[in-house]
């Protein structure tokens, strides 16, 4: 075969997906080692991508961090002006 035809008995490019061969940083691999613009799962991850095992910045969500008062969240104190059914309504909205 020619380079540019797929074969999985050939040796492929470096621009055609193969899950046999090292791929480029900017190709998808559950298999290397990611640089970190990258998602993995088994990365340490920057503060600004998203990680249900990183400590987010405040303007990320998060079920397991104290929100600020715009976010939402079922475990805070809710001001008067966000609804919350566990929470004592002003006599101008309906209960």
């Amino acid at each position: 075969f020619p380079v540019n035809e797929p074969s999985f008995n050939n040796t492929f490019p470096v621009n055609e997906p193969s899950y046999n061969k090292t791929f480029p940083g900017n190709e998808p691999s559950y298999n290397k080692t990611f640089p970190v613009n990258e998602p993995s799962f088994n990365n340490t991850f920057p503060v600004n991508e998203p990680s249900y095992n990183n400590t987010f910045p405040g303007n990320e969500p998060s079920y397991n961090k104290t929100f600020p008062g715009n976010e939402p969240s079922y475990n805070k104190t809710f001001p008067v002006n966000e609804p919350s059914f566990n929470n004592t309504f002003p006599v101008k909205e309906p209960s």
